[in-house]
This record gives structure tokens, sequence and C-alpha cells, in this order.
């Protein structure tokens, strides 16, 4: 189709995308005569799942010679092929029901049982966050999934091809564990946590000579209880003056605890907080803060109900 200037337009998006259709619908008013191409569940922007599908070049070839495209065909090499569609699609069914999930999982990880490190990365996130929402028999289902589909894998391997390593469903075993006892374990590359003074550093956040707050977040949903928060890492004992944590809920605006960070036990533990939460949360935050000459870096933070005392730094 053209608009009144004669030029072809086709416009390509994924609909369920709110910033792609917001995109879609600016340019369609440029271009009201414009044809629409949807591509389901391909993200911001769809272009990846063509790509990883090396479908791009066809598609663009396709709208300039024949000024249409085979919408139903690509959408079927997508769904094969691209573990973006997959990951989105997952996400999407994340936000409705755990059940819808667990199904679509399952379908997802039979046609892509080829490519198990995808499939173990992404149930193994999926477990995390079903039980960072509290739904930790849905969490266990998907690490009882995941190890099924490693020991399958590595059963049918007769090359050692599979270079996934042997200890993960021991892994997945105590993340289960963990998740049953409401111990959430945050890496410092964890999405959840950011950073405004410092850089990621491999596995660890590191601070570079700037003055604010090393590291934030995760922004959980806690109920009433008593907990212990641990911060993991290390740092030069000639620059911790003035390096301090603290717990924040509602935004930040209510603190629960502080510490100044100590030399680091021989658990890399650098503090634990005890907080006392009165009633549900759902934006726990945990902040870590620097001057312009600390040399800190956190590797993980750890929570957790609280049992009893670990360390002489604890406050409450």
């Amino acid at each position: 189709m053209t608009d009144i200037h004669g030029i072809g337009v086709m416009i390509i998006y994924g609909p369920r995308e709110r910033f792609e259709s917001y995109h879609a619908d600016l340019i369609r008013q440029r271009f009201p005569e414009g044809q629409n191409v949807t591509f389901p569940f391909t993200g911001h922007p769809s272009v990846i799942a063509l790509h990883e599908c090396d479908m791009l070049s066809k598609t663009f070839d396709d709208a300039y010679t024949a000024g249409n495209v085979d919408v139903r065909g690509i959408r079927n090499v997508i769904r094969i092929k691209s573990n973006h569609y997959a990951t989105n699609l997952l996400r999407r069914t994340l936000q409705n029901q755990s059940n819808r999930s667990i199904h679509t999982f399952n379908l997802i990880a039979k046609h892509r049982f080829a490519d198990h490190p995808w499939v173990l990365k992404q149930g193994l996130e999926l477990g995390r966050e079903f039980a960072l929402r509290g739904f930790i028999d849905v969490a266990c289902s998907f690490a009882q999934k995941i190890a099924q589909i490693y020991n399958n894998a590595f059963a049918i391997s007769s090359d050692n091809s599979i270079n996934t390593p042997p200890l993960v469903p021991k892994i997945l075993a105590d993340e289960a564990r963990d998740w049953r006892a409401k111990i959430y374990r945050f890496r410092a590359n964890d999405i959840r946590l950011s950073t405004h003074a410092g850089k990621l550093d491999g596995l660890n956040i590191i601070s570079t000579s700037k003055e604010g707050c090393l590291i934030f977040g995760p922004y959980i949903s806690l109920e009433s209880g008593v907990y212990g928060i641990f911060i993991r890492g290390a740092f030069n004992q000639n620059s911790a003056c003035g390096v301090h944590a603290d717990v924040a809920i509602g935004r930040g605006s209510k603190i629960l605890a502080g510490i100044n960070l100590t030399t680091p036990d021989e658990g890399d533990c650098l503090a634990l907080l005890k907080v006392v939460i009165d009633i549900p949360c759902t934006d726990l935050e945990v902040r870590v803060w620097v001057k312009k000459n600390s040399n800190v870096s956190i590797s993980m933070l750890e929570i957790q109900p609280y049992s009893s005392p670990e360390s002489e730094n604890m406050v409450q």
C-alpha cells in the first residue's frame, strides 16, 4: 500500500508490546494507508525475532519486490526457531496465571529440547520469579522439570556434547529447598539490582570512585515477619569510612534498618541487618552507599527469615 505521495509503507511490529504498538501508532498517523504486519510476542523491537530465524533479509526483500510478505509462514518459523519469541511468550503467561506458564513452558521445552542451556536458563528464571511471588509449589515444579530435562539430555548424549555442568540438578534442588524456606539470594548481576555509583565487573558490582548508591534493589514482596538481610562482598579496610547500608520500603520513604559495613567474615558477609516488617510490603529495597574514595565490591544479597544472631553488626 502507498500513501498520498506514492510511497510504499509496511509497518512491522509486535502488537502485544506496549511501546512497540505506540511506536507503530505514531508511524500510522503519518502513513494512514500503510500495511500492518504483526508478529505477536516478538517484543521490542520485533526484528530481533526475524534476525534470529534468518528471516530478516527475506522479509524486507519480499516487501520491496512483491509489496507483501508471507505473514503466516514467518509466524510459524518464529514460533519454532526464535528464543526471543519464546522468552516473551513465557513472560506474558507469567503475568496471567501459573498453570498457563507451566503448560507453555512444557511445550516450549519439548520443541527446544536440543537447546537445553536456554531451556534450563528460562525455567530457572521463571522458577525464581514464582518463588519471589510466593508460589513456592509452582517454583519447585519448574525446578523438577528442569532437572528432568537435564537428566534426559545427558542420558542421550553419546559424544559428551552436553556442556551443562553436572551439578545443575543439585543446584536446582538446593534452590528449591531455599524457596520453600523463603530464602532469596540475588547475585550482584541480577536484573533486579542496579547501581548509580558502580559498575558490573563479572558477577560483582564494584565501586568506581563515585559517591552515591553502589547497589540498590531488589524490590521484592515480603510477608509480615522478622528477616535477616546479608550483604556479601569485599572492600579495602582503608577505604571503609562512610560506607553504610540501609533497608527501606514505601519507595524508599521508610527506612527499616541501617548499618556501617565492616571487614567481611569467613563467609564474605559485610553486614547483617535485622528488619521487622509489620505489614506485608511489595518493594523491599536494600541500598549500599559509598564515598568517592571507597573501594568496595558487592557479590550477593541474601534475604531470609531471621532466626539467630550471626553477626555482631546486627541492628534493628
